[in-house]
């Protein structure tokens, strides 16, 4: 994630992270995960699902998956780049 230009936040014993797409120019977190599956085939969840106030700059990613299918989703991402 950090390759194609999003900013990560590690999780502490999660499946999942957060990360945020500011600097890939999409106007919301909606518009992100939307254009994301479109142009990737990479599934997230908008920020804006999980806060109130809040996550509009955000996608949560789950990496409870096998190695293979991450290291595919690793392959598809580098298209944002």
């Amino acid at each position: 994630l950090e390759k194609t230009g999003f900013k990560i936040y590690l999780p502490r014993g999660a499946y999942y992270m957060l990360a945020d797409f500011s600097k890939l120019g999409f106007k919301n977190c909606y518009e992100a995960a939307d254009e994301l599956l479109r142009i990737t085939g990479v599934a997230a969840v908008p920020g804006g699902s999980f806060y109130e106030n809040g996550g509009s700059s955000m996608l949560r990613f789950c990496f409870a998956k096998k190695r293979d299918i991450l290291q595919k989703a690793c392959i598809q991402l580098q298209k944002l780049v």
